[in-house]
């Protein structure tokens, strides 16, 4: 699996510190280069990790997006991306109802919300 994070925040960093655990299926991982503080801190610290140029770089290399970016900068974010037809999204944004995601993400992709949170680095639920 390709996976691709926009928004490199502290949620995005908990789900890909749990998913490069030991004893995980290796993924190949491309990052927003929003926050390049904790993008190079993942990429030096787990393999398979790469840190984009820009946002539209992880599209380019991915075939699920995670979109882990703060509610108030998503549609700026997402309406500079051009997103493929065999995108699958997985949206973190709770604020951003999944029509006005799905409006954002043209064209018709496969999109699906998720709520996640810092105990994924554990690979713990929330409970």
């Amino acid at each position: 699996m390709q996976l691709g994070f926009i928004g490199t925040g502290e949620i995005a960093s908990s789900i890909v510190t749990g998913l490069s655990s030991p004893g995980v299926t290796a993924h190949s991982i491309w990052l927003s280069p929003r926050n390049s503080a904790i993008a190079n801190g993942l990429a030096n610290r787990f393999r398979g990790i790469s840190v984009a140029s820009c946002n539209q770089e992880v599209l380019d290399h991915a075939d699920t997006i995670v979109i882990a970016v703060r509610p108030s900068a998503a549609r700026d974010v997402l309406a500079e991306l051009r997103f493929r037809p065999d995108h699958r999204v997985i949206s973190l944004v709770s604020a951003l109802s999944l029509r006005s995601l799905s409006e954002l993400v043209v064209p018709d992709v496969r999109i699906a919300r998720a709520v996640s949170l810092p105990s994924t680095a554990r690979r713990r639920s929330g409970g």
